[in-house]
């Protein structure tokens, strides 16, 4: 394992499992086995009171005393049982934050309440690695979007080891939130009561095409995480504008983000604010001559900032990994609850 006072630098935020603990920071690879081993950035050496767990009580006090400016070793693991339970929650919070739900390409949501409690009980059997400010160290943080009665309801679930996590929640010693109503993540939340949800189809102006949204700079949950999911399309008259859509998961309304676009010739940047149907239309600082002369085909769409282009074979990937996980084909037993919900249904 190493161990060091510089951070790891995976290629994309979702291609790496990460689990704030006292003192420090694990990361693993995405895409590596489960007994991998992960990269332990240490930015408070003091507070990480638990690595003798892991690494055995001389590589700790050898780790602990050394200079922070040579604190980047390779240290053999002792405690394999409990990196697995680090790996295991780290994978939960992924779950959590990077899910590609998608319409599109057949990906179902998880159940929200059934994952958040999993890793509500995963969070508690590894307290002794958190003290007050971890960030992933709180039960209650993973359950406070959920009310009592999501809560309760696990225990009339028809899926025996659902009913299991709601009893391992009673034993957690920790004092409900107030309720907070927020979507579920069942598949019931698919069904609108308008009819289905919104799809980004090609323009009808003088040129059209798509594009793909960059997963970091948007709230999960929120948009289709499939690729080509932005359609554009340029007006000329009776202004140059470019109209923006971007699909949204049924029933969600879109944040308030960024969206640029950008020609190399004639130059040309623009941007406006995303509204909550996922629209936009961009006026652009051309005449209507000037726009029928343009090769659109160089446009660029940048949603928070980001360029999706150059990430697209890292989120193709993820889906593969997701789809290996929900078929079958991947480590059964390494399935969360939610996600053998997802793989049992897709049958």
């Amino acid at each position: 394992m190493r161990i060091s006072s510089a951070p790891a630098a995976p290629a994309t935020p979702w291609s790496a499992l990460v689990l704030e603990v006292a003192g420090g920071t694990f990361t693993w690879d995405l895409h590596q086995p489960r007994d991998a081993a992960p990269h332990l950035q240490l930015w408070a050496a003091g507070d990480a009171d638990w690595l003798w767990r892991i690494v055995g009580e001389s590589a700790h006090v050898d780790t602990l005393t050394a200079p922070a400016t040579r604190r980047d070793t390779d240290v053999e693991v002792t405690g394999p049982r409990e990196l697995a339970l680090l790996h295991r929650l780290a994978w939960g919070h992924w779950l959590r934050r990077w899910w590609p739900t998608s319409i599109r390409d057949g990906i179902d949501p998880l159940p929200a309440v059934v994952l958040d409690a999993e890793v509500a009980v995963l969070t508690t059997d590894c307290e002794m690695y958190f003290d007050g400010t971890a960030f992933d160290g709180d039960p209650r943080a993973a359950l406070g979007g959920h009310s009592d009665a999501d809560i309760a309801a696990l225990a009339r679930h028809p899926r025996p080891d659902v009913r299991n996590l709601h009893r391992l929640l009673l034993d957690l010693d920790a004092e409900e939130p107030e309720p907070m109503s927020i979507p579920s993540g069942n598949a019931d939340d698919y069904a609108l009561a308008a009819g289905p949800g919104r799809s980004a189809g090609p323009g009808t102006g003088i040129a059209h095409g798509r594009a793909s949204l960059p997963w970091e700079s948007v709230p999960a949950h929120t948009f289709d995480a499939a690729e080509n999911t932005i359609s554009w399309s340029v007006d000329a008259a009776p202004e140059v504008v470019a109209q923006i859509r971007i699909e949204l998961l049924p029933g969600r309304t879109a944040e308030p983000v960024q969206v640029a676009v950008s020609l190399p010739e004639p130059e040309l940047h623009a941007r406006a604010t995303l509204d909550p149907t996922g629209t936009i239309p961009i006026p652009l600082p051309l005449n209507a001559a000037q726009a029928w002369r343009t090769d659109w085909s160089a446009l660029v769409v940048a949603v928070g900032g980001v360029d999706a282009r150059d990430s697209r074979t890292s989120r193709e990937r993820v889906r593969a990994l997701v789809r290996e996980r929900i078929d079958g084909n991947g480590e059964p037993a390494g399935l969360f609850v939610a996600e053998q919900i997802v793989a049992d249904n897709s049958y």
